[in-house]
């Protein structure tokens, strides 16, 4: 009932969200999408993914796509990629077969958006652009600023690789050079400049080893109700990977971070509960 009254409340406020942006769309409201608003959402899609494939719950899958559209309308590149893969790769979807055709299927709409006129747009100084190109960070990739404040901390850690900066320092970097921006947007870059290979590294084995525990405590999910918890926990790493790499997701933590370790709270206090009848199925 707890999980129930939950769910209905988070759909309610997804709901907001989705109405909010879609009003903007046509000329009203307020701006809400950006990296945070997508960051929330692909929350809601791992969730109804969940939901979808533990309860085969069409009306999840549906609004699983709806909120898709969200980052495409607005271009945001990591949102897109980000739920495009926890489409393809969910935890909850334990048929190979049907894996592999997810997976297909998502390359194909990834690759369609990908030489859509508005993402090209976007993405490329030249207004067109080749995968090959985005991977590798080239220079006709606009990535809006990004690349030139990656390189200035990479400059500026010279000398102090391993212990980094000290706390915060990537604030100070940029107020020196009169950046109205207050982040790197990079995680993974902010954190070494910060702390160092030593603080990255003691973070990425913090993320592995939380999701190992999590992979070893499947045995113990029997009920349909954890699975769908259990099995958007897990997938929602794989938003870790994305987020951090162009955006703040640490930082972000009401928009995101909390939610995911919500999820895995309400995964771990249910294993530790006596079991319930909803067998998984």
């Amino acid at each position: 009932a707890t999980l129930l009254k939950l769910r209905n409340w988070f759909m309610w406020f997804v709901a907001a969200i989705v109405i909010n942006n879609t009003l903007h769309r046509l000329g009203f409201g307020f701006y809400a999408v950006g990296a945070s608003g997508v960051m929330t959402l692909s929350i809601a899609v791992a969730l109804f993914l969940s939901d979808f494939w533990i309860f085969r719950n069409w009306k999840s899958l549906v609004l699983s796509c709806a909120i898709a559209l969200i980052p495409l309308l607005y271009v945001t590149r990591m949102g897109i990629l980000v739920i495009f893969a926890i489409f393809a790769f969910h935890f909850a979807n334990r048929h190979r077969a049907v894996k592999v055709l997810t997976g297909i299927i998502m390359a194909f709409f990834l690759a369609a958006v990908f030489y859509s006129e508005g993402f090209q747009r976007k993405s490329f100084y030249s207004g067109s652009g080749s995968i090959e190109q985005a991977v590798e960070l080239g220079e006709n990739l606009n990535t809006n600023g990004r690349m030139h404040l990656w390189m200035l901390a990479e400059h500026h850690l010279d000398g102090h690789e391993w212990l980094g900066m000290g706390a915060r320092s990537d604030l100070r970097l940029l107020l020196r050079y009169h950046y109205k921006l207050k982040e790197l947007h990079n995680d993974y870059i902010s954190v070494r400049y910060n702390y160092g290979w030593t603080g990255l590294a003691l973070l990425i084995f913090a993320f592995i080893t939380l999701f190992i525990i999590l992979v070893r405590k499947g045995r113990y999910v029997t009920d349909a109700f954890t699975a769908v918890f259990y099995y958007a926990a897990l997938t929602l790493f794989i938003a870790w990977v994305g987020f951090m790499f162009s955006d703040n997701a640490l930082k972000y933590a009401v928009f995101f971070g909390n939610f995911h370790f919500a999820v895995m709270g309400i995964v771990f206090s249910r294993l530790n509960r006596p079991p319930v009848k909803t067998v998984l199925p």
